[in-house]
């Protein structure tokens, strides 16, 4: 019965979670369709500019030990793109986010979100592996992977 209880919390905290980050990117969020650009003249901006898409709703990792469930790890992702990519790799999300839970479990089952899982060295070789599949999705459109949040609960 203890084990029932503890998933059905799970669940409805992963639902509220998904829940309040629709909510977030439906009406509070800015418009990530648009470039962020620098407001310098333009023969002083920087050449290289980036799009930016929010990966939609988090990414749920659950943490398993000796076949039991221990934890939950929930991240928010999004990507930073070439200009003028947003639609496609838009259109290539559902195969992104495969791709990406495939490397969160293999990242969790190596024990990557264990101890200081949020030091820099870790996360920058989660980010690499992340990198390296969004790559080899969706090519040259993708310039970088930004872990914009990222939450361990222990239970």
């Amino acid at each position: 019965m203890q084990k029932i209880l503890v998933l059905v919390i799970i669940l409805l905290g992963a639902t509220g979670g998904i829940a309040a980050g629709f909510a977030y990117n439906v009406y509070l969020a800015p418009n990530s369709s648009s470039s962020d650009t620098q407001t310098a003249a333009p023969d002083q901006q920087e050449t290289t500019e980036f799009e930016y898409l929010k990966l939609n709703n988090q990414f749920l990792v659950p943490l398993v030990r000796d076949n039991a469930l221990t934890g939950m790890i929930a991240l928010t992702m999004s990507l930073e793109l070439t200009p003028g990519h947003m639609d496609v790799v838009y259109a290539q999300e559902p195969k992104i986010r495969d791709a990406f839970l495939q490397v969160l479990f293999d990242h969790a089952n190596m024990g990557g979100f264990v101890g200081q899982f949020t030091k820099s060295s870790n996360l920058e070789s989660l980010k690499r592996q992340l990198y390296d599949v969004g790559r080899k999705i969706s090519g040259d459109s993708v310039q970088g992977v930004l872990i914009t949040d990222i939450a361990r609960q222990d239970l």
